[in-house]
Order: structure tokens, then sequence, then C-alpha cells
């Protein structure tokens, strides 16, 4: 009988784990689904130009036609948690996302526009506790950095870095005062 009882225990363990993970699943299922939308229609032409669509309680994205062609330019899209992961923008209305931000957090991270819509970067955000710290600037021919603009906390340029010959090294830079005065200096 004492061969009886680990077996027994086992399979108790083993029929609560199972019912752990489907009540998990349920519960998930429950609070995430089924999914609403909602919008408003900001300039009265009876089309949404912004919708918000939640899946359960939480926000998952909001889609906004900034310019009134039934088309969408800006989309943030939310994770499971209800926090922001990421955004892009059609800034030029042409239909294809020219920049995007990553979110770490809800706080943005890392930026990248491709403004020629060609499949590689032209400016590169970088940003640190969700301040945007620099700015790289790429040769759209070269695929090389040819600029660097660094700002201080309030968004303010206080030096720049620039390739002069095209190599890819930055071989210039450029300070700037508390009036946002240049002051050039060579490397």
């Amino acid at each position: 009988m004492s061969d009886q009882q680990p077996l027994i225990s086992s399979q108790n363990v083993k029929f609560f784990l199972a019912g752990v993970v489907v009540a998990a699943i349920a519960l998930f299922l429950l609070y995430r689904f089924p999914g609403s939308s909602e919008g408003f229609d900001h300039n009265g032409d009876g089309n949404l130009d912004e919708i918000h669509t939640r899946q359960g309680d939480l926000i998952s994205k909001i889609e906004h036609d900034r310019n009134g062609d039934g088309n969408i330019d800006l989309l943030w899209n939310y994770g499971f948690d209800g926090v922001l992961e990421s955004m892009k923008a059609d800034n030029d209305f042409d239909g294809t996302f020219e920049q995007t931000v990553q979110y770490e957090r809800g706080i943005p991270a890392v930026g990248r526009i491709d403004s020629s819509a060609d499949g590689t970067r032209d400016v590169h955000n970088n940003y640190q506790n969700g301040v945007l710290t620099s700015s790289e600037l790429y040769d759209p021919f070269t695929n090389l950095r040819k600029k660097v603009i660094y700002f201080d906390a309030f968004g303010k340029v206080v030096e720049s870095e620039f390739d002069s010959t095209g190599d890819g090294r930055l071989d210039q830079k450029t300070e700037y005062d508390s009036f946002g005065d240049p002051h050039l200096s060579e490397k």
C-alpha cells in the first residue's frame, strides 16, 4: 500500500498543476477578450479620425488619421500589460510609415526614420530615460554616419559632430553656447 501512496500523490500534483494552467489561461482570456473599438471624429466628417482598440480592460492600440484622408498616419501599439511598446508615423501622408519609436516599459528607447522608404535608416534617435540624447544622421548613398547631434535634457543642441570627408569618421566638431550659437572646432 505504501507504493500506491506516492503514485496517487504524484497524480494529484499533476492534476493540480493542470488546473492552475487552465485557470490562468481562462483568466487571461476573460480579461483580454473580446476586443472592442471606439473612436472619435475630430473634424466632423463622419469618419473616425482616432480609433482606440481594447482587449478586455486594456488598450492594445491607438490609430490616428491626422490629415483626414481616411488612412492611418499614426499608430501606437501596446503590450499585453497595456504598456506602450511602439509607435509608427507616416509624417508625409504617403501611406508608408517612415518613423518608428520602440519603447521600453512605456518610455522611448530608440527611434528610426526612413524618409526615403528604401528600407535603410536616415536618422537614428537615442533616448536615455525617455529623453532624446542624440540623433545620428546617415548618408542615404553610403549608409555611413554623416552627422551626430547631441542634446541636453531640455532638447537644446549642445554639440554636433560631422564627417566632412565621407569616410565614416566624424572629423569635425561644433559646440553650441547657451544661446544656441555654434562655435566650430576641429577634432
